[in-house]
């Protein structure tokens, strides 16, 4: 399943939800009002829906919260797969346990569109758009 994240200018978000990981930099606390990536229960099974939504946007500055219902751990990490040899440059959330969350800082990362997938299941792939 492939799903898209889309990055926009700061101060435009979605709902947030809680997170207790902040990755890329990123200082200020999740729940913070910004885009969230769910990653859907049963996600591992290859096939299955994996991200929740599968294209997002958000802006350079904003604080994506990423929450894993899943029960097995995966990550979002930027890239197309383990062999890209800019995977995890612009982001990734290390592994995110089954019921937790982490935080992606885009305050470094510049506009433009980014895939990423999941280092532990790399059939799991989606896009941010950064604005």
């Amino acid at each position: 399943m492939a799903g898209q994240l889309t990055v926009a200018a700061a101060g435009q978000g979605g709902a947030a939800g809680g997170g207790n990981q902040t990755v890329g930099g990123g200082s200020s606390t999740a729940g913070g009002g910004g885009p969230t990536i769910n990653i859907l229960e049963g996600a591992a099974v290859q096939g299955s829906p994996d991200f929740d939504p599968e294209d997002l946007t958000a802006k350079k500055g904003d604080e994506v919260t990423v929450v894993n219902h899943d029960t097995v751990p995966h990550t979002v990490t930027s890239g197309t797969g383990s062999s890209d040899p800019n995977s995890a440059k612009s982001f990734d959330t290390s592994i995110i346990n089954g019921g937790e969350s982490a935080t992606v800082s885009l305050a470094q990362v510049e506009p433009g569109q980014y895939d990423y997938y999941c280092m532990i299941h790399p059939y799991m792939t989606g896009k941010i758009t950064v604005g």
